[in-house]
């Protein structure tokens, strides 16, 4: 019968014990937990966050064992007296171990002067702020005191005299190959910087020197300190006003600090906005201010109660903490569900109500066709004169009794061609020799003939026999029955 046996540590430690950090200083700190856990590994964590950590496991003499984790930790002034906390989870139970941190503010430091230089004077800032990962510039000019310095090799060296940056890229150190650039020209004596791809221990202090040939230049005040900084600063947004009606259009601005002029960062907000203007303004000390400045109009139908502004800093980090409450008339949005489907069910009604109108139509339609079987003539052709009664008189004469109009015969069939109204009532046409001649002429003139005879029609009657009268008509004509 096997026992659960809890995992239990023997002791945590945490070195160094005396906490003493520089601003913006990388501090390697490790925390170690002793154990003789078979099957099961402690996890160790840190009170302080955005901080690289790395973990690792040995095993000692005998059943015993140790895990542990480095922390590099960058100090700021604010976190001076307070505790750095290493949480050891097990089984058995949770155990924590703190030192407390004592950050000194950065001092500057002794000028390099190794070698004998020319004296002039430059204008570097003494420190600055960089966002590991990022980008930093580090302005810098210089005054010659008494010549015109031009076609000057510049350089930028490391306390051990390493150089960080130079004209020749072969002289660089590997470690900064590829990672500085001169971005001020200097013949106009600028001698700016910018260092790509931020490192914890990229904080030097690192000078600013020159040389020409064989002279070497240096200057005073000529070197900066990188204070590293483990999280990238707050957005901050202007505040919006309250009760805004539906349909207005606000401004508002979103600014972030930063020191990577560069390599600005994008500042990205939560709401479709109408029109957006960018901005980027040098604070001083190296420290730029990028404010976007976006137009927006509330609908009332927003879910959010907050409008967001996020700022993506170059090197991939994001600091999204910034908001602002967005107080707004809303309007309740009806639900449309109900509504679609009572539109839905109106809608197929109409459809059944017309097929079964269309059904029973058709089903009437063999009746009209016993007494009609052509479709409605045209008004043209009801009342055209082509149109005639058996006994020679026009249609539309028989005004007076509309049972002529009942009686009449059926529309003759469509010509292949419908001829031209010149056609219709020229008098040369024959209908012997019309392809398109009347169906009763046609009807009415044919007969079987043998072979071997001739057939002889006789002579059509003169129209003067039978003469047209507008007051005759005949009640009983069957193809006047137009209706």
């Amino acid at each position: 019968m096997t026992k659960n046996v809890k995992c239990v540590h023997q002791k945590i430690t945490i070195e160094p014990a005396i906490a003493d950090v520089t601003e913006g200083v990388e501090q390697l700190f490790n925390c170690t937990v002793y154990h003789s856990c078979q099957k099961e590994n402690p996890t160790i964590t840190w009170n302080y966050e955005n901080m690289q950590v790395s973990e690792g496991r040995k095993t000692l003499s005998g059943l015993d064992r140790i895990t542990y984790s480095n922390i590099t930790f960058l100090g700021a002034k604010e976190d001076n007296g307070k505790e750095l906390t290493c949480t050891v989870q097990m089984s058995g139970g949770n155990s924590e171990k703190s030192v407390v941190l004592r950050v000194k503010e950065y001092q500057k430091p002794d000028p390099i002067l190794n070698e004998t230089y020319f004296q002039y004077m430059a204008d570097v800032i003494p420190k600055i702020t960089a966002l590991p990962r990022s980008c930093v510039v580090i302005p810098c000019s210089f005054t010659p005191e008494d010549e015109h310095l031009t076609r000057l090799r510049v350089r930028w060296v490391n306390k051990k005299g390493g150089y960080m940056y130079h004209t020749d890229p072969v002289d660089v150190l590997d470690n900064f190959k590829g990672r500085t650039k001169l971005l001020g020209d200097p013949d106009e004596q600028n001698c700016t910087l910018e260092m790509d791809d931020v490192r914890t221990h990229d904080n030097g202090p690192f000078c600013f020197q020159a040389e020409k040939k064989e002279e070497k230049y240096s200057f005073n005040n000529s070197c900066v300190f990188i204070i590293m900084r483990k999280t990238p600063d707050t957005p901050v947004i202007s505040p919006l006003p309250n009760d805004i009606k539906p349909g207005t259009a606000v401004t508002v601005k979103c600014s972030v600090k930063h020191t990577c002029s560069s390599h600005p960062p994008e500042i990205i907000w939560s709401v479709s906005t109408v029109r957006e203007t960018i901005s980027h303004n040098p604070m001083g000390g190296g420290v730029w201010e990028t404010v976007s400045t976006v137009n927006f109009i509330l609908t009332g139908y927003e879910e959010e109660d907050k409008i967001v502004c996020n700022a993506k800093f170059w090197g991939g980090k994001t600091q999204s903490n910034s908001s602002a409450p967005l107080s707004v008339k809303r309007i309740q949005a009806v639900e449309s569900g109900p509504y679609i489907i009572a539109s839905s069910l109106v809608f197929i009604l109409i459809c059944i109500l017309a097929g079964v109108f269309i059904y029973r139509r058709r089903q009437r339609q063999p009746c009209e066709d016993i007494t009609r079987s052509e479709p409605r003539r045209s008004v043209w052709n009801r009342f055209s004169s082509r149109f005639s009664m058996p006994d020679g008189r026009a249609a539309w004469f028989n005004s007076g009794n509309r049972s002529d109009i009942r009686d009449a015969p059926g529309r003759p069939p469509k010509p292949e061609q419908r001829r031209s109204i010149w056609s219709r009532f020229s008098r040369h046409q024959s209908p012997r020799n019309n392809p398109n001649m009347r169906a009763e002429y046609k009807a009415n003139n044919t007969c079987n003939v043998p072979q071997n005879k001739t057939f002889d029609k006789p002579h059509m009657p003169s129209p003067k026999s039978q003469r047209k009268t507008c007051g005759g008509y005949d009640h009983d004509a069957d193809y006047t029955n137009l209706y």
